[in-house]
């Protein structure tokens, strides 16, 4: 498998860094977040805007089919998706964010 094309270089380190420090900003003790599906579906929305923030388009879209592909979550056609399942409606996660009030995938 080459390796992603980026927009910076990053080490390992670096995209551990970001992601540990995405789920830290988020997961706090005051939002109490604790449902398993909940917790799934911010870890994947976190590694999306950590470890593959730098990605350039092209590898973006290899990103995206593999995140889906190892998280063996269903994949929805709906616009707005719940815990338990991915979007797809849109060309990538990348469209989507993840609302933990609403715990809901959002365009």
């Amino acid at each position: 498998v080459p390796k992603p094309a980026t927009i910076v270089q990053c080490t390992d380190l670096n995209y551990a860094s970001q992601l540990c420090a995405m789920l830290e900003a988020i997961l706090t003790d005051e939002r109490g977040i604790n449902d398993p599906n909940q917790l799934e579906c911010i870890v994947i929305f976190c590694l999306y805007w950590s470890v593959g923030a730098s990605l350039l388009q092209g590898s973006r879209e290899a990103f995206d089919k593999f995140v889906k592909d190892i998280s063996g979550l269903p994949i929805s056609s709906s616009k707005s998706v719940s815990v338990g399942s991915l979007p797809g409606s849109m060309p990538t996660l990348y469209d989507f964010y993840f609302n933990e009030e609403l715990s809901r995938w959002v365009p």
